[in-house]
């Protein structure tokens, strides 16, 4: 899908540590308090040192979560004790899924020792996704599929483990000159078909060359026949237009000036005014999820809130998807919205459905099929 025109203005970075669901114009305000971070050494994340903290009364009432809206009633959504998150989080769990732990190295964009994308940001149960993998120098990989929970502080569990695969070297990905769109087109590794027993979430694949060199490929499973209490929407739009893959310091480039290198495009400086979903996220490929949205997913798990996944190219494509549910949760740095989407969030509050949302300025258009994905930026 060919995605969207961003438009650059300022906009307020939202902190995990207190999630402020501040909704402009329309009428209400959310407060949620997940986790925090604490003696964290792993460079990204350490499930088993994240310590849920108590909520404040006037948040959350016990485990209680309580919103308003421009409605008469208020909306009271409780754990749900026989919800697919529940059973899910009872399964034995795994730290696995965190890379660069002891014998392991995280791959870098440089020297590209292991890379890939996904042919979707999300996909539906039942449903296929492909994924694009580079190694270098060729050598063989496994998968291995994570979901990301609380799963008893372990922070995901191991779903698959696919592979070994023989693996190949694809090129660099070709730079446009004018527009400065880094777009792969390489050969597909391996189709995953999601199983029907999978619960809707947020994965993790996480690539290991022979080498132990690793990195992520991030994707959202779906569960569109299933009406839950609430909606989560990942904020992949946002991580693109920061992805500045790959981030070698030299060929680089996203919708930002600070991170862009290499040679000047239409802009007039080294940033891109387009750029595509068909390559790698930068660095340890996991999007701004680990830095943004991580600790709060595991605090609505642990809670037991009976919460399904997807992704604001979803809301775009498919909004009316948002009246299935009595609460829509848009977290953490949440910054590239089209016209689309906003209307499908309004047409939602307006049929009952709360939300809680750090912006909701339209910023993005979005056109083209579903494969090629690409976005664009003008001054």
């Amino acid at each position: 899908m060919h995605f969207g025109t961003f438009l650059r203005n300022k906009y307020a970075m939202v902190s995990l540590a207190i999630l402020t669901g501040l909704l402009i114009g329309l009428g209400m305000v959310m407060f949620l308090n997940p986790p925090t971070l604490a003696n964290v050494e792993h460079p990204y994340i350490a499930p088993s040192l994240v310590q849920p903290q108590t909520t404040t009364a006037n948040s959350l009432n016990s485990n209680s979560l309580t919103t308003s809206s421009p409605h008469p009633a208020a909306t009271t959504i409780s754990p749900a004790k026989g919800s697919p998150i529940v059973v899910e989080n009872q399964q034995p769990g795994s730290g696995q899924w965190q890379i660069g732990l002891p014998g392991f190295r995280i791959a870098d964009d440089s020297a590209q020792q292991i890379k890939g994308y996904a042919s979707a940001t999300s996909v539906d149960k039942g449903q296929p996704i492909s994924f694009y993998v580079t190694v270098n120098p060729a050598q063989s990989y496994t998968i291995d599929v994570y979901r990301i929970g609380w799963y008893g502080g372990t922070g995901g569990r191991l779903l698959q483990h696919l592979g070994p695969f023989e693996g190949v070297s694809h090129p660099p990905c070709p730079v446009d000159s004018t527009t400065g769109l880094t777009a792969c087109d390489w050969a597909g590794s391996y189709t995953l078909t999601v199983p029907d027993t999978w619960t809707s979430g947020i994965f993790m694949a996480v690539l290991t060359n022979n080498q132990k060199y690793q990195n992520y490929i991030i994707f959202v499973v779906r569960d569109d026949a299933r009406k839950a209490d609430l909606l989560y929407q990942q904020s992949v739009t946002t991580y693109q237009a920061n992805n500045n893959y790959p981030n070698d310091t030299t060929t680089g480039k996203s919708l930002n000036d600070y991170n862009s290198y290499g040679s000047n495009t239409m802009a007039g400086g080294p940033r891109a005014v387009k750029v595509s979903f068909d390559r790698p996220y930068k660095d340890n490929g996991s999007g701004d999820f680990l830095r943004w949205e991580v600790n709060f997913v595991r605090w609505l798990e642990r809670g037991g809130y009976d919460v399904s996944y997807s992704t604001d190219l979803d809301t775009h494509s498919h909004g009316a998807r948002l009246r299935n549910y009595k609460g829509f949760l848009s977290v953490g740095h949440d910054a590239y919205w089209s016209a689309e989407m906003r209307t499908a969030v309004e047409q939602a509050r307006d049929a009952g459905v709360h939300y809680a949302s750090s912006a909701l300025t339209p910023r993005i258009g979005t056109s083209g099929s579903s494969r090629r994905r690409a976005a664009w930026l003008i001054a």
